[in-house]
């Protein structure tokens, strides 16, 4: 009887972990495919909903329920509401299969990505605009995503999703990297995102590094603390490089950065330790970098906490041998340094690794 009633518990977890991923990409599509129109906060609380109901049919360990208790506190402190957000989805990832998760959330990105571009090669402009008009003169077209920087954006989790499933087989992953080569080539011709080839040029350097030293004993070190690293050349940037050619090159990211990172400095020390609460209508700029968007709106304790939790994913994966998963985690934090995707799940499919612990991905791994 336990068996069967450990199996029926599985069975509906997976079937719980397929609505939780299903439900929180939806949210992200809404506001493209509607507009938000209220839909994607429906979403969203039925996520929540899930998550709680995943969290109750598992084991769960004391220092699981004082993160939940502590983000919670975060929450009706009045500070920030992404902590418990992340949290509560990180944990609900943890006491769920890996593997099907990320094969819900290939299927569901892709299928949508599909419908978008679909939609936008047949006419449809649901949005009101399928073309950005640029002070320059240039038109660059947004695929359908609102954006020209959005379809890169939507194209990372496809191919972080595709590399985690084959990671072993290189004859697929030969083919992935083949056609997104061609696709990525289409979608710069149609969208002229600079940021594709800030990521591209900034992070062959990173990769090659990685590839040479990789073999070493040291390495493991390293990519503990490269998000630090990640982390370190976005504040450098920020405060030493906010004018002149390197900001005109950067669409004015640094100069912004400066903004932001000078006005949290000058927040409550409360604010400063624990985030403020989000909203996009509040925000006056642009803010396109998740070091600097996870620090305010994280907050200090968090922010790192979520950060330590990378630099363990990196040993972890180190330790499992995983390269060319290591190499996607580490695009993703360099594409992560130009937009604000590392603390979204949506776009981030690597935050369902994030709480696992060593024993999953080395002595019992669940891919």
């Amino acid at each position: 009887m336990n068996a069967i009633k450990e199996n029926n518990t599985k069975l509906l977890k997976n079937y719980l972990s397929v609505t939780f991923i299903f439900s929180v990409i939806i949210t992200e599509y809404t506001k493209f495919l509607l507009n938000g129109y209220g839909v994607n906060e429906f979403f969203f609380f039925l996520t929540l909903i899930i998550c709680f109901l995943i969290i109750s049919l598992s084991k769960i360990d004391k220092f699981d329920i004082v993160l939940l208790s502590f983000s919670f506190l975060i929450l009706v402190g009045g500070f920030s509401p992404l902590v418990f957000k992340l949290v509560i989805y990180c944990v609900a990832a943890k006491k769920c299969n890996s593997e099907v998760m990320i094969k819900t959330h290939l299927f569901t990105s892709l299928s949508f990505f599909i419908y978008i571009i679909f939609l936008w090669a047949v006419g449809v402009n649901y949005l009101g605009e399928i073309t950005t008009y640029y002070r320059d003169g240039v038109i660059r077209s947004a695929l359908g995503f609102k954006n020209p920087n959005n379809a890169f954006m939507f194209t990372f989790p496809i191919l972080y999703s595709l590399v985690y499933l084959h990671s072993k087989n290189y004859k697929i992953i030969s083919i992935v990297i083949i056609f997104s080569s061609f696709f990525s080539f289409w979608v710069y011709n149609e969208t002229l995102s600079r940021t594709f080839v800030y990521v591209l040029f900034s992070g062959m350097p990173t990769l090659i590094i990685y590839l040479g030293i990789k073999k070493f004993k040291f390495t493991e070190k390293v990519l503990f603390f490269s998000p630090f690293f990640f982390i370190a050349i976005t504040y450098v940037v920020a405060f030493h490089f906010n004018n002149g050619f390197f900001n005109t090159l950067l669409s004015s990211r640094p100069n912004l950065w400066f903004i932001y990172l000078r006005d949290y400095f000058d927040s409550s020390i409360l604010n400063a330790l624990f985030g403020v609460r989000f909203n996009s209508s509040d925000l006056e700029f642009p803010l396109d970098s998740s070091f600097v968007f996870g620090l305010i709106y994280l907050g200090f304790v968090p922010f790192f906490y979520f950060i330590y939790k990378y630099s363990r994913l990196f040993t972890y994966l180190f330790l499992s041998k995983e390269t060319l998963l290591i190499v996607f985690t580490l695009l993703m934090f360099n594409y992560s340094v130009f937009e604000t995707l590392l603390f979204n799940l949506a776009f981030n499919p690597s935050l369902i690794l994030l709480f696992k612990d060593e024993v999953q991905f080395i002595k019992s791994p669940q891919k």
